[in-house]
C-alpha cells in the first residue's frame, strides 16, 4: 500500500509540474484546475497550496504538493484555515512551481 501511495503521489507531483513549466495564461491556469480537480478525486488527501503564505492563496515562494496522515483532512478549504496544522499532518512533501 505504501508504495501505491508513494507513486501516486510522484505522478500528481509531476504533472502538476508538467503542467506549471508551460507558458502562463488562461489555458494554463485551465488545466492546473483541472488536474487538481482530477487529483482530489484520486487521492482527496493530496492538497497543493502556496506554504508561505497564511491564507494559502499568495503566488511567491514554493507552491507546494502534500498528502496529509488523516482521512478527514482532505477538503481543500483546509489549506486556507489551517497551514500550521497541514504542516504537522502531512505524510509527503514537493516543491512543484516557486515564484517570486
Amino acid at each position: 500500500m505504501s508504495a501505491e501511495i508513494d507513486e501516486r503521489f510522484n505522478r500528481w507531483a509531476n504533472r502538476l509540474r508538467t503542467i506549471l513549466a508551460k507558458p502562463e495564461g488562461d489555458s494554463r491556469q485551465a488545466e492546473f484546475k483541472l488536474a487538481v480537480d482530477e487529483m482530489w478525486m484520486d487521492d482527496h488527501r493530496l492538497i497543493s497550496y502556496w506554504e508561505n503564505c497564511i491564507d494559502g492563496c499568495c503566488p511567491t515562494g514554493e507552491l507546494v504538493l502534500v498528502r496529509l496522515v488523516h482521512p478527514t483532512l482532505g477538503a481543500p478549504a483546509i489549506v486556507r484555515v489551517f497551514p500550521e496544522f497541514i504542516k504537522s499532518t502531512r505524510t509527503h512533501r514537493a516543491v512543484i512551481h516557486s515564484e517570486g
